[in-house]
This record gives structure tokens, C-alpha cells and sequence, in this order.
């Protein structure tokens, strides 16, 4: 009876409460399978309601409700509303469903957003899918122009048993590898490409028409371009998008060799036959680039038949009155009233003739450049990229004209939220530099300082450290510094911004500030023939050799090429010669400075640091401590007052000491007795190093003696204290006096803060005194005190282990042994086999054979997974 109530009970719940309905059943029912067919069909406006009235349902189980979110972001994405889908795809539902971080970042692309789609990529988990979400991160980085970042994450795809993943990541890489010029190996890839349809021809023939561009092939690129695009075969399969790219790469393999008004004629021709390619604004910023290599007159005319007629009379207040700043109003209509946009490749034209007009000398050309710009503020959306380009130029136009208040009003329009963060950040530099051309000195600073944020923002760093660098200077003029006044003041010509920039580079160099290091290397890139660039590059290796993070070869590369005459430029001399001494090179040219130039102030620099580079061996040379204690004897004589005295005495203490020969010892021990009376930062490590020494040298009780004396300062910090008591203890246990050995090691113990690994020796040296004093108990409870300690392989250091393994195999389980033991010794070796140390395999194996030899079977002990000791 009681079975069948509790039956009776789970029956009325269910039925009461209703199972959940599941993915599957859901899959076959009608309105999901129109939905999925409408998805198919290219109608997901009408999935859209199907999925949201299957949802509406409360009786769906977690992993049905997931599956049609993500169905429905999927459809909301191909109706175009990715605002709309990144909402539905952010129910906490799908935190962890990696097809929805798939839709998401489909999502976020739809709306630019590439980085984040980067983030959400990361995020899927599934295995199944790693690949094509490492496939669309590499595509996406291509489009952020970061090819070297996508190839490390499309190179693996290769290798993808997917074979439409590893097809399309061939071709990527490809295109990666051209731009990075890595020609041969987009040449390698594009022999190993198999296209398996027309498509995937033209593509493959379009890749090698880029190769040939790349290597200058002029005549072979412009036949593959020409063939592509005339080929009525290969033009009916070809895909509008590789059309458009087909267009842009014919034009620029034409220009090659000088031909770049062959190149603008392609283009025109493109524009006539297409009048709304995809790729305008790639085709327009060719014109612009080329509008000087061909006559300026027959271009201008023959864009102009794209651009609508100028209105006879403008009411835009930018073009009332040129020279009256207060005729500019902080907003201008969206569009003239009761007209049609004209179609884009009229509003692209429209820019381009503001460009080259603005740009013209002659004053005509001028008039009409202002009269274009005011016609497509009028006609073009407020805040739109052709606005604001126009803006731009005007402003700049208004500057060079020193009409400062009027270009800083009109830069002062693009401080817009539609206008794109690069124009914003432009915008800013440049009201900026009005301000401060109108001596209003506070506010300039601040606009720079707002450009560096949004340079920053969108990862122009070089914009960025220049916008700081210019605030910086704008701040010091409205203070004191009176040549960098006269600097700013002339902030808008090449020949300033290139000082500027040099200035702060070689500043933030000199004060160890790895900023320097893209200030510099702009000004190398940006400045080739600025006469000071010898000095960038000093200060650039400097900064890459002597700044953490350390960089060799940037160092290497920007030395080589450099000499200074030591006559005129002494300074510059001394630090090349300093650079080249820390590369471990430099040898000769650091003699010829110290002969040339022995009263220099750096000469005792140069001699320390010529000494170091004796210490090290290179590739071309073996170390040779014989010159290298030369070096530091012959700067304590010739420089005692130097800075570089004390080092030197501390160095030649120490080279000393590696020449082993009594002679040399006796230097070692005077230059660290020096160093010791001085009671200098170096006091403490001369008395280690004398200890050290002394206990080398078999002069254990002397080392003692000046152990003990050393303890009495209360001043020793507490790792130095660590250090004289393990000397103590070492010295001690030599000559075997093991109870004083283990008074050093309790007072070890017994400090604060002691390192894990010091803990760790401490016990194994006390162990091995106590087994020699015949404790053997109290060595095995020594040595069990860090065995029994709890170890993680994850975290634990190889320090420690080293003192782990000592404690456990060569103190413990050696004493158990000899003392005949066994099992305690299996028991010891099969726990030492489970920590995880380096040597568990060793322990493992010692219990085998202990079990073997004294027939002691245990069974076979289970491995822990060897983990690399943490550093």
C-alpha cells in the first residue's frame, strides 16, 4: 500500500506541474521546421514570429529554450537587426551555449564591432567549433589590419580535418603572407592551393595577380587583373566583391613604374561603367594619392560631371563671409530641403574636388574648393565621414591663412558623437594647435590631452604619445621655458613636430621610459632625412638595452651604423661606446675612448663597464677575468673619487677570487676588507663574499670568526642574516664541529619570513649534522618535518623541490636504508613517487626495488601527473 501511494504521488505531481518538452520534440513540430525553411529560403523575417511564438511556450526545457534563442539571434541577424539579436542573445541562458558567442560575434561584426566579436570568439568552448571560431578571429583580424596577429591563429587551420576550414585558412594565410611581403611564402601556398570550382579559381588567380604586384611584375600583374575582368568565362563566375578588389588591384599594378595616370584612367573607367561600386572610397583614395602625377585641370573636369550642379547661392554661413569667425554656427541642416540624395559616387566626387581644390595655389581653384565643401554640408547628413573630411580640410585651410579663431570654431563642429573616434581625435589635435596659435595655452593642453585619450582609444599610440608630448609643452609654456615656446609656436610645420618628437623621445630615453621607444623609432620611420636621426638612434638602443623590457637586437640594429668623432661629439662617442660594451661588443672602440679621451666625465663608466664586458663570454672571445680585474684595479687608481670606485672594488674582489692564486686572493680579501671599513650598500655583500671565501679557502674558523662578528650588527637586513648563518653553519659542519652547525641552523629557523626553500635546506643540513653527531632519530624527524609538509605541484618552486627531494631521497630514505628499514623506506619512496617532484620517478623506482630485493610486494603504485615546477 505504501508502494502504491508513493506511485500514486510522483503520478499526480507530473501531471500536475507537466514534463518539460524537449529539443527533439520541439524539432518536429511544424512551426520550427517553417521556421528552419524560411531561414533557408532568405525569409528570415517570416522565421522571426514562428521562433518567438514557440517560445512564448513555459513548457520548454533549458536546452530547447537555448537552442531557439540562439535560432532566433541567428534570424534577427539575417533580417538585418543586430542590435536587436546581440539583445535576445544576451539571456543569461546562453552565458555558456558557444553557438550563441557564435551569433553574437556574427552580431557585433554586422554593427563594426570587431574586437568585441574578437572577445566573444574566445569564448566558445566546444571542440567542434574551435576551428571556424579561430578561422572568423584571423578574418576579423585582417580586418583590423593585423595581419601578424591573424597568422599565429590561422596557421594551425591548415592542419583543420575540416577541409572547407583548412581551404579558406590557405587562402587567408595567403593574403596574410602578402601583406607582411612574405612572398614566397604566399608563393609556396598558392602552388599548394587546389581550387575546386570557378569561384575559388578566380580567386586563386586573383592572389597570384597580387603576387606579381607585390614583386613589380607590372606587365604580368596587369595581364591577370585585365583577364578577370574582361574574361567573359571567368567574369560571369566571378563574385561582385573580388570584382570590385579586381578593379582596385588593376589601377595599382598600372601605376607602377611611374604610370599613374594610366592607373587614374582605369579608375575613371571603373566609375563610368559601375556607378556604385562597393569600393569607392578605396578607388577615391588612389585619386587622391595619384591627382598630382596627371594634369589636375582634365581630372577635376572629368570628375565634376559625376558631382551635381553648384546652386547659385549658398546659404551655408561658412561661405557668407571668409573672414568673420562669428559667421559660424555650431550646426548646419542635414540636408537641403525638398531634395534627393544624390547617389553616392556624386557625394564621393563632390569630397574629392574639395580635396585637391582646397590644396591648389590658385586662388580661383580656392573659391571653388570653399564653394564645394559648403554645397556638401548642405546635401550630406550631418556627422557623415564625407563632412567631416571636408571640415577638416577647411579648418586646415583657415589655419595656414592664420585665421586661428575661425579654424578652431570649425574644427569645433567635429566634436560630434557621430563623428568617427580618428576624425574626433584629428579634430582635437588640431583645435589645439588654433588654441595655442591664439595664446589660449590652458585649453590647448587639454585638447591635446583629449586627442591622446582617444588616439589611445583606438590603438594609435603614435598619435597618442605626440597629442601627450604637445600637452606636455603647451603646459611648460604657460610657465617658464621660453625656447620651448618658441618650439611650439612653430608647432605646425614638419620640421618643429619632428624636433618635438625627438625631444620627447630623448627625454623619456634618458629618464629609462620604454615610451621612448615609439618615439623614437616614428621619428626614425617619419624623418629620414633629419640630420639628428644618429641621435634618435643612440637613444633608441640605449632605451632598448639599458630599459626593461630588454631588446637585443633593436639595440644591435640601431648601434651598428652609428660613429661619432670623439673630438666634436665626445658625449655621443662615450654612449655609443656604452651601448656597445652591454651588447658585449666594443671592446677596441671603448680603448680608443679611453685613450683619446681619459678626462672625460664618463671615461670612469666606460672603464667599469669595459671591465664587465671582459667578464662575459661572446661569441668571438672566451671570458677573461685576468683583463677584466685589470680594468677595475686601473679605475680604483685613476678615478678614486668616481662613483664607480666602490663597484670597482666590489668586481675586483670578485674576479680575484676566480683567478685562484694566492696573490690574487689576498687582493680580494683587501679590496672587501675596503669595502667592509666603508660601510658602504656594498659592506654587507663584501663580508658575504669574504666569508665565502675564507670558507673556500679552507680557513673554515677564521670564516667563523668574522660569521660571528658580522651577527652582532642589528642592522643586517633580514636576508643577509639568512646568509651569514648558513655560511656559519656550512663552515661549522666542514670542520666538524655539527652542534655549532646546528645552533646557526635553529637560529635560522627561528626568523620571521623565512623562504620555503631556505626552510627546506636548513632542515636537510640539520639532518645531515644530526646523523653524523649519531642522532639518526632526530635527523629522520629533520628531515620528515619538510616530507610531511604539503606540496602543490602547480605552485611549488624548483628551489624547493631540489630541497624536497634531498630531505626525502638522499636524507631520509638513504638513513632508513642503511638502518635496514624496508618498509618504512617502501612507504617513504611510494609517498615521494606520489608528490609529484622532479625525482618521483626515481622514488617509484627505489620502492620497486626494495620490494624486489626484500620480497615486498605492494602493488603497483598509481602516478601522479608530473607538473613543471613553478620558477
Amino acid at each position: 500500500m505504501r508502494l502504491l501511494g508513493f506511485v500514486f504521488l510522483f503520478y499526480f505531481s507530473s501531471s500536475l506541474f507537466g514534463a518539460c518538452v524537449t529539443l527533439s520534440e520541439i524539432q518536429q513540430s511544424s512551426e520550427y521546421q517553417a521556421a528552419k525553411k524560411y531561414i533557408s529560403d532568405y525569409l528570415p523575417d517570416l522565421a522571426i514570429p514562428r521562433i518567438e511564438k514557440i517560445l512564448a511556450r513555459e513548457d520548454l526545457n533549458e536546452s530547447a529554450r537555448a537552442t531557439l534563442l540562439t535560432l532566433l539571434g541567428e534570424a534577427q541577424i539575417r533580417a538585418g537587426t543586430p542590435g536587436i539579436a546581440l539583445k535576445t542573445l544576451d539571456d543569461p541562458l546562453l552565458r555558456e551555449f558557444s553557438p550563441a558567442h557564435l551569433w553574437r560575434s556574427y552580431s557585433l561584426v554586422k554593427m563594426g564591432r570587431y574586437r568585441d566579436a574578437i572577445g566573444e570568439l574566445k569564448k566558445i568552448d566546444r571542440i567542434n567549433m574551435r576551428d571556424n571560431a579561430d578561422l572568423q578571429t584571423g578574418k576579423l583580424l585582417l580586418a583590423l589590419g593585423n595581419p601578424k596577429d591573424a597568422q599565429p591563429i590561422l596557421t594551425p587551420l591548415l592542419k583543420s580535418k575540416d577541409t572547407s576550414i583548412q581551404k579558406e585558412a590557405t587562402l587567408q594565410l595567403i593574403s596574410v603572407s602578402l601583406s607582411l611581403n612574405q612572398l614566397d611564402e604566399a608563393s609556396s601556398l598558392l602552388k599548394n592551393s587546389r581550387p575546386a570550382n570557378p569561384g575559388e579559381e578566380s580567386l586563386i588567380r586573383y592572389l597570384n595577380g597580387r603576387l606579381q604586384l607585390a614583386r613589380g611584375n607590372r606587365l604580368s600583374a596587369v595581364g591577370t587583373f585585365q583577364t578577370l575582368l574582361n574574361d567573359p568565362e571567368i567574369r560571369k563566375n566571378l563574385p561582385a566583391a573580388l570584382y570590385h578588389e579586381s578593379t582596385i588591384a588593376l589601377a595599382d599594378s598600372l601605376s607602377l613604374e611611374g604610370n599613374e595616370s594610366s592607373a587614374i584612367d582605369s579608375l575613371l573607367q571603373t566609375l563610368n561603367k559601375n556607378p556604385a561600386p562597393t569600393n569607392l572610397e578605396a578607388i577615391f583614395a588612389r585619386l587622391r594619392i595619384w591627382a598630382d602625377k596627371t594634369d589636375s585641370a582634365a581630372l577635376i573636369l572629368n570628375i565634376s560631371k559625376w558631382t551635381p550642379p553648384l546652386p547659385v547661392s549658398l546659404e551655408n554661413p561658412l561661405v557668407k563671409d571668409f573672414n568673420s569667425a562669428q559667421t559660424i554656427t555650431p550646426t548646419l541642416p542635414n540636408a537641403i530641403p525638398g531634395t534627393t540624395l544624390p547617389d553616392l559616387r556624386s557625394l564621393y566626387s563632390l569630397s574629392f574636388l574639395v580635396s585637391i581644390q582646397l590644396q591648389s595655389d590658385d586662388p580661383a581653384q580656392r573659391r571653388e574648393g570653399r564653394k564645394r565643401a559648403a554645397q556638401l554640408q548642405l546635401i550630406c547628413p550631418s556627422g557623415s565621414a564625407l563632412v567631416n573630411r571636408s571640415l577638416l580640410e577647411l579648418g586646415v585651410v583657415k589655419f595656414e591663412e592664420n585665421n586661428f579663431e575661425q579654424a578652431l570654431a570649425i574644427f569645433s563642429l567635429l566634436d560630434d558623437e557621430k563623428a568617427a573616434p580618428a576624425t574626433k581625435g584629428y579634430a582635437k589635435a588640431l583645435s589645439a594647435k588654433a588654441a595655442f596659435a591664439i595664446e589660449e595655452r590652458t585649453k590647448a593642453s587639454q585638447l591635446f590631452l583629449e586627442a591622446e585619450e582617444i588616439a589611445r582609444e583606438i590603438k594609435r599610440d603614435d598619435l597618442g604619445s605626440l597629442a601627450a608630448l604637445n600637452a606636455g609643452i603647451t603646459l611648460l609654456t604657460s610657465t617658464r621655458s621660453k625656447e620651448i615656446d618658441e618650439i611650439t609656436r612653430n608647432l605646425d610645420s614638419p620640421e618643429a613636430r619632428s624636433f618635438l618628437v625627438l625631444e620627447r623621445g630623448l627625454f623619456l630615453s634618458s629618464k629609462r621610459d620604454i615610451e621612448a621607444r615609439d618615439l623614437l623609432i616614428s621619428f626614425l620611420t617619419n624623418f629620414p632625412d633629419n640630420p639628428r636621426r644618429p641621435e634618435a638612434a643612440l637613444a633608441l638602443a640605449e632605451s632598448a638595452i639599458f630599459s626593461v623590457p630588454f631588446d637585443r637586437e633593436l639595440a644591435h640594429k640601431n648601434i651598428t651604423p652609428l660613429k661619432f668623432d670623439i673630438k666634436s661629439n665626445p658625449d655621443l662617442e662615450a654612449r655609443r661606446v656604452l651601448v656597445l660594451l652591454a651588447l658585449n661588443k666594443g671592446i677596441q672602440q671603448a680603448q680608443e675612448f679611453l685613450t683619446k679621451a681619459p678626462s672625460h666625465p664618463l671615461a670612469p663608466r666606460v672603464l667599469f663597464q669595459l671591465g664587465q664586458t671582459y667578464r662575459k663570454p661572446s661569441e668571438e672571445r672566451d671570458k677573461e677575468i685576468g683583463k677584466a680585474n685589470y680594468q677595475f684595479e686601473l679605475l680604483i687608481e685613476k678615478y678614486p673619487a668616481s662613483e664607480f670606485a666602490d663597484p670597482a672594488r666590489y668586481y675586483s674582489a670578485l674576479t680575484s677570487t676566480a683567478l685562484k692564486t694566492d696573490s690574487a686572493d689576498k687582493n680580494a680579501i683587501l679590496r672587501f676588507r675596503e669595502l667592509i671599513d666603508k660601510k658602504g650598500v656594498l659592506a654587507n655583500e663584501a663580508a658575504i663574499n669574504l666569508c665565502s671565501l675564507l670558507i673556500a679557502r679552507n680557513q673554515q674558523e677564521r670564516a667563523l670568526g668574522e660569521i660571528v662578528t658580522f651577527l652582532k650588527n642589528k642592522n643586517n637586513s633580514e636576508s643577509d642574516q639568512r646568509r651569514f648563518l648558513i655560511l656559519g653553519a656550512d663552515a661549522s659542519n666542514q670542520i666538524g664541529q655539527h652542534e655549532i652547525a646546528l645552533e646557526f641552523y635553529d637560529r635560522l629557523l627561528k626568523l620571521k619570513n623565512l623562504p620555503a626553500s631556505t626552510q627546506n635546506r636548513a632542515h636537510y643540513i640539520s639532518g645531515q649534522a644530526l646523523e653524523k653527531l649519531g642522532k639518526n632519530a632526530q635527523a629522520l624527524e629533520s628531515y620528515f618535518r619538510v616530507i610531511n609538509r604539503d606540496f602543490s605541484p602547480q605552485s611549488t618552486s624548483s628551489l624547493e623541490w631540489k630541497w624536497y627531494d634531498k630531505c626525502g631521497i638522499e636524507g631520509a630514505l638513504s638513513l632508513l636504508e642503511r638502518e635496514k628499514r624496508w618498509e618504512a623506506a617502501i612507504q617513504l619512496a611510494e609517498q615521494i613517487g606520489r608528490s609529484g617532484s622532479p625525482r618521483a620517478e626515481d622514488a617509484r623506482k627505489i620502492a620497486e626495488r626494495i620490494g624486489l630485493e626484500h620480497f615486498i610486494y605492494r602493488g603497483r603504485q598509481t602516478p601522479v601527473e608530473k607538473t613543471s615546477p613553478k620558477k
